[in-house]
């Protein structure tokens, strides 16, 4: 039988493992997100089964468990992958937009044109965010992208050059999108998670149902 010991520790393992496997989920929807029509979402919903069952594998030997904890632990582990993958999206920028200039020249750019342009990318987004969304960072990115969504960019090689870029995704259609993420994730989480609340309990039915009526005992016509 289960100690009270045992159960108080057993939230913690599956809050840790539901972590370190949502950790790289995170990152890989950050590239899924986008997709048009807001597929994406599709694989947020369908990924966040993968940490969600995990959990339950850890704490499926500790059940029943609290709900309020089980709550708890599956919202937390969801808003680490949501905030995961909008940090992705946020490390991705740089590389997005040096893919813009490069599909613009029609041969593209010699290796060391290209970490020339890299470099004035990156220095010029820093910049960018820093005066017009400070902090600047990943803090930036999100008021950027929640509400403009859009840069120029001069870039400097034979002469200066200025290059538009637009997230595929900005203002209330990224808003949106990050939303019912977050909510369709931590559906995924909880349903599997939950289901650590009543399981001991089901068994219990189920076994004494099925086991014989003890001697002397009556049954019902």
């Amino acid at each position: 039988m289960d100690t009270t010991a045992d159960k108080k520790w057993a939230w913690p393992g599956m809050l840790i493992g539901g972590c370190v496997t949502g950790i790289p989920l995170g990152w890989l929807l950050a590239y899924l997100a986008f997709l048009p029509v807001y597929l994406g979402l599709f694989f947020f919903m369908l990924l966040g089964l993968i940490p969600g069952a995990f959990m339950y594998r850890l704490g499926s030997s500790k059940a029943p468990l609290h709900r309020g904890v089980l709550w708890l632990a599956g919202l937390i582990v969801s808003l680490l992958i949501g905030v995961t993958t909008l940090f992705a999206e946020y490390r991705g920028l740089e590389n997005n937009v040096v893919q813009t200039i490069e599909g613009s020249y029609r041969r593209g750019l010699p290796a060391d044109q290209r970490h020339r342009v890299r470099s004035m990318v990156s220095e010029h987004i820093g910049l960018y965010l820093n005066n017009n969304y400070p902090p600047g960072g990943f803090s930036g990115y999100l008021r950027w992208a929640g509400t403009d969504g859009e840069l120029e960019c001069e870039v400097d090689l034979d002469r200066p050059v200025s290059f538009s870029y637009r997230l595929p995704q900005r203002r209330k259609i990224w808003l949106t999108r990050v939303l019912l993420s977050f909510v369709l994730l931590a559906g995924a989480v909880l349903s599997q998670v939950l289901g650590l609340a009543k399981r001991r309990e089901s068994n219990e039915i189920v076994e004494s149902e099925a086991s014989p009526p003890s001697p002397g005992g009556t049954t019902k016509p």
